[in-house]
């Protein structure tokens, strides 16, 4: 299954930093799910001034629960870099 996944950041004085300490594990466990297929695109949510607030995936996983264990397991979950996960059921036109 496919899903969209739209996942925002704290809004509070320490959310910046929180982001920023933990994006090289973020990053690299993001690069394995890409290389493992999970991923199809992810990415930064930008405010009107380029700073990052969340981040989006577009992925693909076996159910919604395999999905849910894997956002929790991420290190932005797990710190509270992500206080607010949308998760919506989609379907990919063009591959």
């Amino acid at each position: 299954m496919q899903f969209l996944v739209t996942a925002l950041d704290g809004t509070d004085a320490q959310a910046p930093q929180r982001r920023q300490d933990a994006r090289e594990q973020h990053l690299a466990g993001a690069k394995a799910l890409k290389e493992s297929g999970h991923i199809l695109e992810v990415g930064p949510i930008l405010n009107d001034e380029a700073q990052m607030i969340g981040s989006f995936l577009l992925c693909e996983f076996s159910s919604r629960a395999a999905l849910e264990e894997c956002l929790n397991n991420d290190i932005y979950s797990k710190t509270g870099v992500w206080v607010n996960i949308d998760i919506k059921p989609v379907k990919v036109a063009f591959r």
